[in-house]
């Protein structure tokens, strides 16, 4: 498994392989002043792809409106999900079923701490591996939760497109055939919906196609604890659990 980061401060490729290769921003400049550009590798690299190195999901969007809805409106929303809309679900979802979230991925690689990125690359890169292993391992054993069996309940009757941006296969474990971003993102360049309905989507890296489905009339609505980050003008935005909008459906 081969796995591409993209952070304020640094791009990184790892595999469970055994191959890890960082390459320092010059925005890592301030904090470490030997490392701004510099290149870094272990293990055999020759499968990573360097193009893949540079989306960047870290970019901060400031949506000029978003209106908070409350958990009745949002049920009755999803309630209402037909055959004109997509679901697009996320990390958010996936940590229902223990399956560690790209800020925790992060996070405990210290890709947001430059310093404490080199200084355990150099001293046990296999540990950076190691992480992405166990999260390789969650992905293989977790299974579906209830808010999945409920999303393969209400597509059996309502017949919407679902995407998603997570690699467990979850959706497709439960019944579900799901548009996988960014592999198969070209099958939503050109669709046309009314509205969005984004399930524990936090920063995603299907920016692109969110703010097109915005432009071309499609309403965008979000369900997540904390605000997602979406490169778009206005959203509408439930700040609660998903259990809770899919508890009873």
């Amino acid at each position: 498994m081969k796995y591409y980061f993209n952070t304020k401060y640094t791009n990184m490729a790892i595999s469970t392989e055994g191959a890890v290769q960082i390459i320092f921003k010059g925005s890592s400049d301030f904090f470490t002043s030997g490392l701004s550009e510099k290149k870094f590798s272990f293990g055999d690299c020759s499968c990573f792809d360097e193009s893949s190195f540079f989306v960047d999901y870290w970019k901060e969007y400031n949506t000029a409106s978003v209106t908070l809805v409350n958990e009745e409106k949002t049920k009755d929303l999803i309630k209402g999900i037909s055959e004109e809309d997509i679901m697009i679900t996320g990390a958010g979802l996936s940590k229902i079923a223990g399956i560690p979230t790209q800020k925790e991925l992060e996070d405990s690689m210290f890709l947001n701490d430059p310093l404490k990125l080199y200084e355990c690359f150099m001293k046990d890169p296999n540990r950076l591996i190691d992480t992405l292993r166990f999260f390789y391992c969650r992905l293989s054993v977790a299974k579906p939760t209830m808010v999945h069996y409920k999303i393969k309940s209400l597509q059996k009757q309502k017949d919407f497109a679902v995407a998603t941006e997570n690699l467990d296969l979850l959706h497709e474990k439960s019944g579900v055939e799901a548009i996988h971003i960014p592999r198969s993102a070209y099958m939503l360049e050109d669709i046309c919906c009314k509205r969005a309905f984004l399930i524990g989507v936090g920063n995603p890296c299907c920016q692109s196609i969110l703010r097109s489905l915005e432009e071309s009339g499609t309403a965008i609505y979000a369900v997540s604890i904390t605000k997602p980050n979406l490169n778009v003008n206005n959203f509408k935005w439930y700040p609660g659990s998903i259990e809770s909008i899919f508890d009873g459906r």
